[in-house]
Order: structure tokens, then sequence, then C-alpha cells
């Protein structure tokens, strides 16, 4: 990305009358100029032309060969929750979610992608606390993000009890660990998951027992609570826990006090106690497996931890955090196809899935790693997508852009794409371009040819 990254403006009227308090921003997540990757753009009022020399005036310069002059515009819809993309007739296209589109009215969260430069569209209503520096817990600049450091922040100040909820695998351990890191609080960080416990072992397990107190007590245990004494006590999956034995961790939370089993005297106890659970509290309260009374007492401060699908902006500074390279960052090593493949992916088991699939790939050595290396499902789900993304009514001072007309409109046999790419060296971007298609429809054509990811591989070297 060149000088002219960062949004340029004149000083003038907003032509759009456009006094809505939201700022939509893009989240550059892969550029061929890898410092720009990873960079949030603010997006000025009206309309904001991105390409490789764009003409306008507010713009967005890319150092990108893929991309036409003035490639893209982004413009805001006065009053509205969404921000409108509109192709300017350019070479390679623009497309949203997969999808080439000429003109497509978009939400935040959803993927623009133009030229070799992928990124995500944000709407900021300004309600955010300005926690602006990614932790290691919850990185990202995104919304979402300063939202959650901000709560785990308000959360560590005091003693109460917190609640922390989200899907499997969305961090909520992670962002326990930080709260109880920025408390200060001297003693230990104790976890314990409670639909792991046998219910005839609970109070034990939890309040700790005297020697002697049951068969096979043959010496005291202190129990989790005290084990987190002047410390964090976490309870996981605390929606599963059973409705006979929550009037007992009721009990515990409203007298700071507990009796081990088998013992004589109530014990006082110093913790700070947080619950997690991928359930929604207010549907287990209704279906009568969560106490209304419990649920009261454990959401004094309540952090809710999105999924990683609604998390795109921050799908870089998470692939870092949650898989990280030596010496170099994933914008580096992906290229964009593969980010764009990525970062669509829905993520059923959010960062442990993630984790798992960067990890297998870090054995692709050190060229760009390339679509062809994603697993197969990742593959068809990108290129399998086609046509145009369904639209508001367009602004009606603004020109309507049109898609160019595809050139080379036969599919090329598989002599003639190996020569290609033997040409390009199995660059399948430059291979597009040289046909004058998209990336999706070369793809397309190899499976048809029968080139295998091994042979396409084999081209690289």
């Amino acid at each position: 990305m060149t000088d002219e990254t960062t949004t340029r403006t004149r000083q003038r009227p907003n032509a759009h009358g456009d006094d809505s308090s939201v700022t939509w921003r893009l989240h550059v997540l892969s550029a061929p100029d890898s410092i720009a990757a990873g960079t949030a753009v603010t997006l000025q009022p009206g309309a904001t032309v991105a390409g490789r020399r764009p003409e306008g005036e507010a713009t967005l310069a890319f150092d990108d060969g893929t991309m036409s002059r003035s490639h893209v515009a982004f413009v805001t819809v006065p009053a509205a929750d969404r921000l409108e993309v509109r192709d300017l007739d350019s070479h390679n296209g623009t497309w949203v979610d997969s999808r080439r589109v000429a003109r497509a009215s978009v939400a935040s969260g959803q993927v623009v992608r133009f030229g070799d430069v992928v990124a995500v569209v944000e709407a900021d209503d300004g309600t955010a606390p300005d926690h602006a520096v990614g932790t290691a817990a919850v990185p990202g600049a995104s919304v979402a993000a300063r939202r959650i450091r901000a709560a785990i922040t308000a959360a560590a100040a005091g003693d109460r009890p917190a609640l922390i909820l989200g899907e499997t695998g969305t961090g909520k351990e992670s962002a326990a660990a930080a709260m109880h890191d920025q408390s200060g609080r001297a003693g230990r960080l104790v976890r314990l998951n409670v639909s792991a416990v046998p219910a005839s072992l609970f109070e034990a397990e939890l309040f700790g027992h005297s020697r002697g107190a049951f068969s096979g007590a043959s010496e005291a245990r202190l129990g989790r609570v005290r084990e987190a004494q002047e410390g964090t006590l976490v309870l996981d999956e605390i929606g599963e826990l059973p409705m006979d034995l929550q009037p007992k961790l009721l009990r515990l939370l409203e007298e700071r006090s507990l009796r081990p089993v088998g013992g004589s005297a109530d014990v006082p106890v110093d913790c700070r106690f947080v619950a997690a659970t991928n359930v929604d509290p207010e549907a287990a309260v209704d279906e009568g497996r969560l106490r209304r009374d419990l649920l009261a007492r454990l959401r004094h401060h309540e952090i809710h931890l999105p999924p990683l699908r609604h998390r795109r902006p921050d799908w870089l500074a998470w692939a870092d955090a949650v898989a990280p390279l030596d010496s170099v960052s994933w914008a580096e090593r992906l290229d964009a196809d593969a980010v764009e493949a990525l970062v669509l992916w829905p993520w059923p088991d959010n960062l442990r899935g993630l984790s798992r699939v960067l990890s297998a790939l870090t054995s692709a050595g050190r060229e760009p790693i390339g679509l062809a290396a994603l697993p197969e499902e990742f593959r068809q789900a990108v290129s399998t997508q086609g046509g145009s993304a369904a639209g508001e009514a367009p602004d009606p001072d603004v020109p309507d852009a049109a898609i160019p007309p595809p050139r080379g409109a036969l599919a090329p046999d598989a002599t003639q794409m190996r020569a290609l790419l033997s040409e390009h060296r199995g660059n399948v971007g430059a291979v597009a371009r040289a046909l004058g298609r998209d990336r999706k429809q070369v793809y397309r054509w190899l499976r048809a040819a029968g080139i295998s990811e091994e042979e396409l591989a084999a081209f690289r070297r």
C-alpha cells in the first residue's frame, strides 16, 4: 500500500448530508504489501475510491498490479446500517463474500475483495470504549474486541462474580485468565469444570473434606474454593450444574463461607468467582435447568464472547495468537485467495478449529500458502459461490457501475492449462489475469482438467 493508503480528504461539507454517528472502517486482512495487512482504514462520509491510482476527493491507493486505477467505490449511506460497494468497471472485478458484484449493499462483517486486497467492512456507532490495544487473550482492533477488553477490565476492578458467555472454543478460559491477571489478586487461578464432577462428589470437590468424611477419604483436602483463596475460581460449564446442587453454590456465593464435608465449623473464603457457559442462561432458566437467583448472583458482570464467524475483522490477529509462526505473521504466509477462503469459513469449532487448521498449514514450508494448500472443504466453499450479491436501491446521484464482459469465454483444455501454469510458475492469480478471468473460475478449470493439488504445487518449485 503506498503512502496514500490513509484516506485523503479535503475539507468540505458532507455532500450526502450524513449526520449519522456510524463510522465505517475497512480492516485489511490481505494485501500485496504485507505492511498494509492488519491495518484498519476509516472511510470518510460520501464516496471513498480505492485502486492503484484512484481519483476522487477521498481515496485509498494500493500498490497492487491486479487492481484497476480506480477500482471500487465505498459509499456511506445516510442514516443506514449498511455500506454501498460499487465496482468502477474494474478489470478483475469486485467481490462481496466471494460473489462478484457491480453494486451491493453490505452489512458490517462482510468480506470485500478487490484485486489482491481482502478486507472486512465494519460499522462503529461510537459506543465502544477506547480499549484499542490488543492483548493475548483478546487480540484485534474491532468494535467487539474493544468492548470485550473494556468489560474484562471493568470486571477485574472489583470482586463481584462474573459470567462469561460464548460458544465452545471462543476463548472463555483465556478471558477469565485475563480478568484474574488484571485483578491483582495474590492467590491462584483455579478452574473446575462442574459438568465433569459426579454429583456425589461435587460438595467434596468444591468445599473440600476432612479425613474419613466418607469412604475413600484417607486424607483431608482443601477443595477448589480454598485452593483459590485470595485468587479466582472459574466454574466452567455452569449451565450443566444439576439443579439439586445449585442451592449449595448459591449459599456459598451469598455467605462467602463454606463447611467442608465432614467438618464441624464454617470457614470464611475470599475468592473471586467467575462462571462460564456455552448455553443461553435465560433459556436455561425458562427450561428449568438453571435457578434464576443463582444466575442473578453470577451475572453481576456479564461478558459475551462472539463466535469467530462474527469477528472477521480480527481474523489475522487471532491467527497469530492461536498458531504463531516463527519470525513471520500469517499475513506474510497466506495469499489473498487463502485469506478469503479462511475468513469466510463459518468455523463451527471457533478458535479450536482455527488452531487445528493453521497448525496443519505450518508444514507448507516458507512459500506463500495458497488456496490449493487448504483442506478441500475450504476450496469448495469459495469456488462454488458465484453470481451477484443482492443490494438495496442505488443512490441516483451516482452512475451505475457495470461488470465488464469476460474475455476468453472458452475454457482452456488440460494441455493449455498446464502450459499456462508452467509459464506463470503455478501462480493461479497470474494465470487468471492472463485469461481475463477470476481465480475461482481458474480453480474450477483446474479441477475439470484433472490437475491435482500436488501437480499444482510442483509448478511452484
